[in-house]
């Protein structure tokens, strides 16, 4: 009950021989707090051995648990992937039995203590904790962040600020679980507290897209929209895949000129040091990405929004109205400029129906 139902048992061990064991390797990986003589650095690192510390796993493996192909459905355990990307494939695994479709826990890569948050794939049979259905069983979809595996995450974010330990968060992540059950257990409590420890963080934080990353999950799981874009371009992924689509939600557009324009900018001083880039980086963005309209910007001057879309391009936004939250878009009032009426056709249907081939 204590480790699968109510999720107070942190770590669950069979005997004191392996309980003892377990703290020796969580007290190893504890940061050291400034004192009167600092060192110069403050995160738990050990001596590294590439032949004794290499994982148990090839990674090359890791390239048979996703299909590229759009549209494909995959169904993988994320602990599969972190053992071939941590030291001695060695993961100290925080309430295994308690919110199991995120998974958290500590490691090490290159001899760097971590914590890892990560999204588990595959689906799981859980005991119900919270809300009408308490103690029933039921299959939690895997990839989906429901209200234990929020609570969860936000405690261990929270734990590896006080300790002091990294954290690096492996996204395939289709977002909250939505619906009366789910409202009744607390997703938007529990989720405002996921995000809250992540926004709050203070420990230096590595985010790695791995699958898809979609909604609210993708902020819950300390996603950077903008940086995810410099990151994509700048690492040459359009160079390698010319044919990946990726759709921006839930984060606004009038940011995207301002970007792109400094990337540009960027990519031109620079381009001895990234040659994966061949075009200039603005170029990708207008080929490469859509956004979705919802939060609209409202700038002071109506035309001022109007001078962005046309900049980002009718063809690349997409209406949404966040409904049924409380700060959704009216989509006869969400536009304080007047549209034509090939601009509303292709920016209110015609463009998601194109991408998404409806």
């Amino acid at each position: 009950m204590h480790s699968e139902i109510s999720g107070t048992v942190d770590f669950k061990e069979p005997d004191d021989h392996h309980c003892i064991a377990r703290l020796r390797s969580l007290v190893g990986k504890i940061g050291e707090r400034q004192s009167a003589t600092p060192k110069q650095e403050v995160y738990n690192r050990a001596e590294f051995d590439a032949v004794r510390d290499a994982s148990k796993y090839s990674t090359d493996d890791l390239y048979s648990f996703l299909n590229p192909a759009p549209g494909a459905s995959n169904v993988y355990d994320m602990r599969e992937v972190i053992a071939r990307i941590v030291d001695r494939s060695e993961f100290d695994e925080y309430k295994a039995d308690f919110g199991r479709t995120v998974l958290c826990g500590y490691a090490r890569i290159g001899g760097r203590a971590i914590g890892i948050v990560a999204n588990q794939k595959t689906n799981q049979n859980q005991t119900v904790a919270i809300g009408p259905q308490a103690g029933a069983k039921r299959i939690e979809v895997g990839g989906v962040i429901y209200t234990e595996g929020a609570q969860k995450a936000a405690r261990f974010i929270m734990d590896c600020n006080q300790n002091l330990v990294p954290l690096v968060f492996l996204h395939d992540v289709n977002g909250f679980m939505v619906g009366k059950d789910a409202e009744w257990s607390g997703i938007i409590r529990a989720g405002a507290k996921m995000v809250s420890a992540v926004s709050t963080s203070v420990v230096p934080k590595i985010t790695v897209i791995i699958g898809g990353s979609f909604g609210a999950g993708h902020y819950a799981m300390c996603g950077n929209m903008q940086a995810t874009v410099v990151s994509l371009v700048f690492e040459g992924v359009f160079e390698r895949f010319p044919g990946l689509k990726i759709v921006l939600i839930e984060g606004g557009f009038a940011w995207v000129p301002a970007l792109t324009w400094r990337m540009d900018k960027h990519w031109q001083r620079m381009r001895g040091e990234t040659p994966q880039v061949k075009r200039p980086p603005s170029e990708y963005v207008r080929e490469h990405f859509w956004f979705t309209t919802q939060p609209i910007e409202e700038p002071e001057n109506p035309r001022d929004l109007g001078e962005i879309m046309e900049w980002v391009g009718f063809d690349r936004l997409m209406f949404s109205t966040d409904y049924p939250h409380w700060d959704f878009d009216d989509p006869q009032r969400a536009f304080r400029i007047q549209l034509s009426e090939a601009q509303r056709a292709a920016v209110f249907r015609d463009n998601a129906k194109a991408l998404y081939a409806l």
